[in-house]
């Protein structure tokens, strides 16, 4: 197996992960939107840091491949800069999934706050009174 072969087998590696954290974000998207209130601010939050990974996902996997595939043919200054421009790359990532947890944890945690105030949405909204 060729060095290319390698950098397009991790590329696509790459590119499978991405795919499938933002199908686990599309299927909790509804989830997290039902358990949300009116405004669905963090579930849109979460889905769109979903997004977010995908695309830095693959710009990583493109800067390994292009490293991988080239790095012979390079000046040392060239490595460097990609080197450079994928330690930004993984701090973006990282930043954006963190976010991405974040908001999603803050969507589950307010959604049973606030059902857990009523008992249910039905008690919520009726006309007598209630403590909790």
């Amino acid at each position: 197996m060729t060095q290319r072969t390698r950098a397009f087998v991790s590329q696509f590696l790459f590119l499978l992960f991405g795919v499938a954290i933002f199908t686990f974000g599309a299927g909790l998207y509804p989830i997290l939107r039902r358990a949300e209130s009116e405004a669905h601010v963090l579930s849109t939050m979460f889905f769109a840091g979903t997004a977010m990974t995908l695309v830095w996902m693959m710009l990583f996997a493109s800067i390994n491949s292009g490293l991988a595939a080239v790095a012979g043919q390079s000046s040392p200054g060239e490595i460097k800069l990609t080197l450079a421009m994928e330690g930004y790359v993984d701090l973006l990532t990282f930043l954006v999934i963190g976010i991405t947890v974040a908001a999603a944890s803050l969507a589950m945690l307010l959604g049973a706050s606030v059902s857990s105030l009523g008992g249910s949405a039905g008690s919520v909204c009726s006309a007598e009174p209630s403590i909790w």
